[in-house]
Formats: C-alpha cells, structure tokens, sequence
C-alpha cells in the first residue's frame, strides 16, 4: 500500500504544481511568440500616428526595393549623454525607429551599426574622423549623425541630424541610401549663353589673368553632377546625357533646336530658362562692360509653342506687391521705393503642391522676368510652379532697358484680374516642332547646293513623343545671378557667401526632379513628430493679445505723460520764478497720477497673467488625471464586468441543476 500510495503520489501533480508548470510554459510560449514575430513579421508595423510618421511612403519603399548592392550605415548617437536633452533624446529615438523600419524593408541590402560615442574613447575618435559634427551639453560633446557607405568606396555623410529639420529626415536618409546606390554621379548637359563657371569676369578676362568666381549654384551643381557643356551649335544631344539644362541661350540655329527637339521628344528631360531681358548677362565683367558675346534676350519661339507654352519677349511682369525697395530712381538721397520689376517672391508665389517647389520656403528673388501663357490647342498641361502676386501687369521691356522711370510705372499701374506664370513644368505628350523632319543645314536655307547635316537623319525621325515629356520652363534667366539672392556673412575672419534666397534651391530641386529623383522629392514635406498642444496655444495667443492691447494701451499714457510734462516745463520758463512752485506741485501731481495709473496697469497683466497659468495648470492636471486614472478605470470596469459576467453564468448552471 505504502509503496503504491508512493507511486501515485510520485506520479501524480498537486494544483501549486500545475500552477508553476503552467507559468514556465507560459513564459516560454511567449518568448517563442516574439522569436517567431520578430522574424516572421519583422517589416509589420502598425502605425496609429495621425500623420503617419513611422510609415514609410512609396517613394523610400520603391528606392529601397531597388538596391543593387549592400549599404552599410553606421548611426553614431551618444544616448547616454543627451538625458538633460528631451528634444534630443526623443528625436534620437525616432531616428533610430526610422532606420529599424529603413532595415525591415530593404531585403538584407542595409546593414545598419549602432554606435556610441563616449568621452575619450575610441567611438568618439571614429565619429570625428567619419566628419560627423557635434553639439556640447554641458561639458560634454553629443554626436547624432550617420554615415553611409557602399562596396565601391562611395561615402556619404549627416554630419548632425538637427531637430529643426525633422520634416525633410526622411527625404535625408533616403537620399543619402539613392546616392550610394548609384554607379555613377549623373550627367548634366548645358547650353548657355551665362558664364556658369567662370562668373561675370569671361574666359577673355581669365586668359588675361584675371581670377574665376563661377556662379554659386555652378558650384552647387558640379559637387552633385557631372557636366558637360554643349557649344550652341550642335546637331545631336549626346545620349548619356541625364538631363539637357538650356540656360539663356542665344539664338539657336535650325538643327540644333531640331537635336533639342528630337531629344525632348525621345524621353530626354530639359531645364529651359529664356529671358525678355537678362540682366545677369549684361552684367559689367573687369572691362566696364558686359562679356563678348552677350545677349540681352533669349527664347525658343519653335520649341516653346510645340511644348504647348509661350512667352512674348517684349513684356516683362510689374509685381508692385512683391517689388523689390530700391532707392528712388537709384537716387538714395530720395528715400526708397517699390521698383516692380524687380520680384523678391515669397513661399506663397511657389506652388505648395509640386513637390519641387513646396520646401521653398524662403521665396525667389527674380528680375526682368518674362510670363508663360499655355497656346491655344495645347496638348500639354502647364503646371505653374512660381508665379506672381493678384496685383501684377505686364510692360514693356522699353520701360526698364535703360534708365527706368519707378515714379511712373507706379503711377501709372493697373493690375490684371489674375496672376501671371513665372515657371512651370510642362507634361504631356506633344508633336514634333519638325513635323517635315530635319531642316536642312544653315547653307541650304540661304539657297547653296548643300547636302543635309548627317548628324539629323531623317531616317530616325520622331514624329511625336511616346509619351508625356518631362520639360520645366522659366521665363527669366536672372535666377542665376549671384548679387539677386546671397548674402555675405562673416565665418572667423572671412566673408562666406550664403544663399539668403532659395534660388540656387530652385534649380537644383528642378535637375533633381527631371534626373528622375521625383521619389525623393514627394518625401520633402513630411509632418513633424513634436506637435503642439493646440488648446494650450489658444490659451497663449489669447494672453499673448491681451498683453499686447495692455502694454499698448500703457506706452500711449507714457507719451501722454511724457508731452505733458514737457508742456508743463515750458510752462515754468515762460512764466517765471514766481508761477514755478505752483506749477512744480501740478507736474509733480501728473507724475503721481501717472505712476498709479502704470501700477494699476502692471497688476492688470499680472493677474492676466496668473490667469494663464491657472488655465494653462487646470488643463495639465485634467490631462494628467485623465492619463493616468482613465486606461486602469477602463481595465478595472472591463474586469469587474467579466467577474459579473462569471458569476451571473455560474449562478445560471448551478440553478439548471437544481431546477
């Protein structure tokens, strides 16, 4: 007996048994579950954020799908030394779950190192070799950047991810991951007539001696693309050409506006800036007068009105809401005023739907600047992208060419209805400019036995586009000038030229676009994961006004204090010694009037004041009750419904039972 009670007890579990088996296998099923989720649904995420902030749009999606090779990107943040730094320390997290999700979508082409860069320790060492900017706390310098590299020594940088540009940090570490997914830097074609890349001084000047500046949006260009410059006469654009930059050009022949044409039309993409009046080019280089060669005005009449656009080259639009202040008729002992033919635009003149023109959020500065207008039976759309303000007409070029008179022309203004175009993309698909095929070469035209040029066959003709063209146009070329939109700002013991303008932006963002980098650019406007506490705010801009309405309300008895006392003086010298006594008791007697009046005025906002934070603190704390008390009321009512529940069902059993 003793032996089998032995057995059973050996063989059978008590309930504290159970309970503990029961724990274990539970702990081990969970750890199974998360092993098996974090490989199996390692790219699922739910996003609950109302502006999806950890949703990756198609853009990144479709750049990360097409990665050729592994990108190794090692993210250097120092999180043990940024806890004083809430901004900091919850922006690093949102970078860091950035580039987990960047991981989980990239098929095992991102390899991704965290590291973290101590004081005195090698990490920091390898950070500020790596070129990675720092910010100080404290003592102590914080790292927050990432570096990219390929398996081709391409080198790509964020030297610190700065908070205030949360909104493009997507668009940053995508573009950071498309450049080092490339092979080759992309090729840039340009035909101009401006000197790019020697500046205003001309190659006769730099023969001579004379120093280049080329054109800061040059430079900008050259560090991101190759470029190669056509001469203005050719009869066929190069094929590995990315994309065709027409900048100013001057008149073109027949075949190379036939190479422009037969390009655009077969899937090229082209940057065009013509111009009624190009001030840039006319600009004055080391002789007193413009460059050899200089042309006054540019457009491209044939091609233009194929593309569905035209621009008339004798007006010119007035903005006399957006003119630029000048000393009146350059006489600066006149004082200023608007000349209007000058444009200092700003972000409300950009289109805020184009995703090449809605982060230019700190406007263009144009000069001279033409209008497109779309022709009759186009079969383009013409997609404004910069444009005038509702209160701008059109004038003639005349009326600046020399001596402009700013008086008159704003005297005699009268604003059209609506307002005008200034640039614009150009998308669908179009008839050839040609429709007879190639024109024959220049000789032919003027009636010699010349054969056809043999660079424009006519067997490889194209009649019309496959399918939309990619064309932007501008109808100004003073974007490029350097005087219209930077500004000198002293770094040590230098002046550094800094755009104070997005010019340079605008150009830029228009290759990046037509280069095929529109998945880039649709991740420029991204929303912000520090949002504000609207009610709050209210409550703010509401104090904020009645300090305001105080305080305005209070320096207006300050001035009517203060001439009073003045008027008071002059009373005490004009009457003399004998009337002064009286009149020290009145001045004295204001003065006391007036330092009641500002006391009672100072415990007014003061009480403003304590009305705001009380405000301010009841909202908080209604806030914070809720947060805390509402999640474990709602978990503490579900639970005793579900006892409820059990009871009710158990008292229904046993009742059947005994029923």
């Amino acid at each position: 007996m003793a032996t089998g009670n032995q057995n059973k007890m050996t063989l059978g579990w008590s309930p504290s048994g159970y309970a503990v088996a029961a724990i274990a296998l539970g702990l081990v099923l969970f750890l199974a579950v998360n092993v098996f989720a974090s490989i199996a649904f390692r790219a699922a995420r739910l996003d609950l954020t109302e502006q999806k902030l950890f949703t990756l749009s198609a853009g990144t999606l479709e750049t990360l799908s097409q990665l050729e090779e592994p990108i190794t990107l090692r993210f250097y943040f120092s999180e043990g030394l940024v806890a004083e730094s809430p901004l900091l320390q919850t922006y690093g997290a949102r970078v860091r779950s950035l580039l987990g999700e960047y991981v989980a979508h990239a098929n095992g082409n991102l390899l991704l190192e965290m590291i973290e860069p101590e004081p005195f320790t090698a990490a920091e060492d390898e950070a500020v070799a790596a070129g990675l900017g720092s910010a100080r706390l404290g003592t102590d310098s914080v790292f927050f950047g990432l570096v990219g590299t390929n398996t081709i020594d391409g080198r790509e940088v964020i030297p610190f991810f700065e908070p205030i540009r949360e909104e493009f940090l997507e668009y940053d570490l995508t573009q950071l991951i498309s450049r080092l997914n490339r092979t080759r830097r992309p090729l840039l074609g340009i035909v101009t007539n401006l000197t790019l890349d020697t500046g205003p001084v001309g190659m006769a000047a730099i023969e001579q001696g004379v120093a280049p500046q080329p054109y800061f949006v040059y430079q900008q260009l050259a560090s991101t693309f190759e470029i190669e410059f056509l001469e203005q006469d050719f009869g066929e654009v190069p094929s590995n050409i990315d994309v065709l930059m027409i900048a100013h050009p001057r008149e073109l022949n027949g075949r190379t506006q036939y190479a422009i044409d037969q390009f655009v039309l077969g899937g090229g993409r082209a940057l065009v800036f013509v111009d009624p009046y190009s001030e840039v080019s006319m600009v004055p280089g080391p002789t007193g007068l413009p460059v050899r060669g200089a042309t006054e005005t540019s457009n491209l009449p044939r091609l233009l009105n194929a593309w569905g656009v035209n621009m008339d080259e004798q007006m010119i639009v007035a903005d006399r809401a957006n003119g630029v202040q000048v000393p009146a008729n350059f006489d600066p002992r006149r004082g200023e005023i608007t000349f209007v033919a000058w444009l200092n635009l700003g972000p409300e003149n950009v289109s805020p739907t184009e995703p090449l023109t809605e982060p230019l959020d700190r406007g263009i500065n144009l000069g001279t600047v033409g209008s497109l207008t779309q022709t009759e039976g186009a079969t383009t759309e013409m997609i404004p992208l910069v444009f005038s303000s509702a209160d701008s007409m059109l004038i003639s070029v005349d009326e600046v060419r020399f001596q402009p008179d700013m008086d008159r022309l704003l005297r005699d203004f009268e604003p059209a209805p609506d307002p005008y175009v200034l640039a614009a993309r150009i998308a669908g698909p179009v008839q050839s400019a040609f429709p007879d095929g190639p024109p024959p070469d220049e000789e032919a035209e003027e009636g010699a036995d010349s054969a056809p040029d043999e660079n424009a066959g006519s067997a490889d003709h194209l009649q019309a586009s496959d399918g939309p063209i990619n064309v932007i146009v501008m109808a100004d070329s003073d974007i490029f000038d350097d005087a219209v939109y930077l500004v000198q700002l002293p770094v040590g013991t230098q002046m550094q030229r800094v755009a104070g303008r997005d010019n340079d932006a605008f150009i830029l963002n228009a290759v990046d676009y037509l280069m095929g980098s529109s998945n880039l650019l649709s991740l420029r406007a991204r929303a912000v994961s520090e949002r504000p506490f609207e009610v709050v705010e209210d409550l703010r801009r509401a104090a904020e006004a009645q300090f305001l309405e105080e305080e305005q309300r209070l320096q207006s008895q300050l001035d009517e204090v203060n001439q009073r006392l003045r008027e008071l003086q002059g009373q005490v010298r004009g009457l003399g010694e004998d009337a002064a006594p009286d009149l020290n008791v009145r001045r004295q007697q204001e003065l006391a009037r007036f330092r009641q009046e500002q006391a009672e005025t100072r415990q007014r906002l003061r009480e403003v004041q304590r009305s705001l934070r009380a405000d301010i603190e009841d909202l908080g704390f209604t806030l914070k009750a809720v947060n805390i008390t509402l999640i474990p009321l709602l978990i503490g009512v579900l639970a005793i419904g579900l006892i409820v529940l059990h009871r009710v069902r158990r008292a229904e059993r046993i009742r059947r039972r005994v029923g």
